[in-house]
């Protein structure tokens, strides 16, 4: 196994069928950063497993210690060693949520009392 660079963090990415593949990164790399390189280079082995090269790279989600890793987030915010290799899961989702307007789902409204007096109220539509 090749020695590993001391100012980069080797990133072993583990798929839910149990295949790997490891990535060099500079500690600054963002999450976008990291699946935007994962997509770009996708593994020849990977599309050969379950999961196939999705279209997008940003239905691509990083999983650490259990927290998806957001696209602003660093890896060197997450405190991982340099020089060393950090295993990070990785799913493929299908496709996007849809985003969701919370404003959508929960509606604040105004009931006026016999009195004329305005009290809020707020209910959660499903």
């Amino acid at each position: 196994m090749p020695e590993i660079p001391k100012d980069k963090i080797n990133l072993k990415i583990l798929l839910v069928d149990g295949s790997t593949h490891t990535f060099l990164y500079p500690a600054l790399a963002t999450g976008a950063h990291v699946a935007q390189d994962i997509h770009q280079s996708w593994p020849s082995v990977w599309s050969e497993a379950t999961v196939k090269k999705p279209e997008r790279p940003d239905v691509l989600r990083l999983i650490y210690r259990g927290r998806f890793l957001h696209q602003a987030t660093t890896l060197s915010s997450l405190s991982l060693p340099l020089g060393k290799t950090t295993v990070m899961h990785m799913i493929v989702r299908d496709r996007l949520p849809e985003e969701q307007n919370t404003e959508s789902t929960r509606v604040r409204t105004k009931v006026v009392t016999a009195d004329h007096q305005a009290q809020s109220s707020c209910c959660t539509i499903l």
